[in-house]
């Protein structure tokens, strides 16, 4: 009987490049093709045995980082409070201002609509500051060389292979491999 080594994240190129998604699908449609084919899609023929971590590459990207930068200060704010003389003057402004916009019935109007806005206006006095504290956050982007993954070399029961992962494993680490047997007919 032979046996055989599944290797899950197996990377497929020796330049280190990022794969496609084509890539991806392709690798997937041709190992489906050959588990049906052979038989070796049965998840109940499988062995998980011990195996050591014999090597560790870490893979790199460069990549952009968003860093944050907050920035803060105290800043007086204004405290309204209010006035009943300034909207008494308020009004008497803003309703001779009014009388200079229009005349008959629209003068009216403009009349009374300029001593409601300014008797407003005048309602609001300051009458204090109080401080206080404002932040504002920016970033800055930078392009660095980021960590994408792990390629694990490791040995088990005379088989060895390599496999990606995002943990990090030193050599020697004591891992789980997963042994598939099919019968040779």
């Amino acid at each position: 009987m032979e046996t055989y080594v599944n290797i899950s994240n197996m990377q497929t190129n020796n330049r280190g490049d990022k794969m496609s998604l084509k890539d991806y699908i392709s690798i997937t449609i041709v190992a489906l093709a050959f588990m049906l084919i052979t038989g070796i899609a049965k998840a109940d023929e499988y062995k998980t045995i011990r195996g050591t971590v014999v090597g560790v590459e870490a893979v790199y990207e460069t990549d952009n980082v968003h860093t944050p930068n907050e920035t803060c200060s105290v800043k007086e704010v204004p405290i309204y409070g209010q006035d009943q003389g300034a909207n008494i003057v308020g009004a008497i402004i803003g309703g001779y201002i009014g009388s200079k916009i229009g005349s008959g019935k629209g003068n009216d109007i403009a009349i009374g609509t300029g001593a409601v806005i300014g008797s407003q206006m005048g309602n609001k006095k300051i009458v204090g500051y109080k401080q206080v504290r404002v932040c504002e956050t920016t970033y800055t982007t930078s392009l660095q060389k980021v960590l994408k993954y792990y390629v694990v070399s490791w040995k088990a029961d005379g088989f060895s292979g390599k496999a990606t992962s995002q943990n990090h494993y030193n050599t020697g680490d004591t891992i789980k491999v997963n042994v598939v047997a099919q019968p040779v007919l």
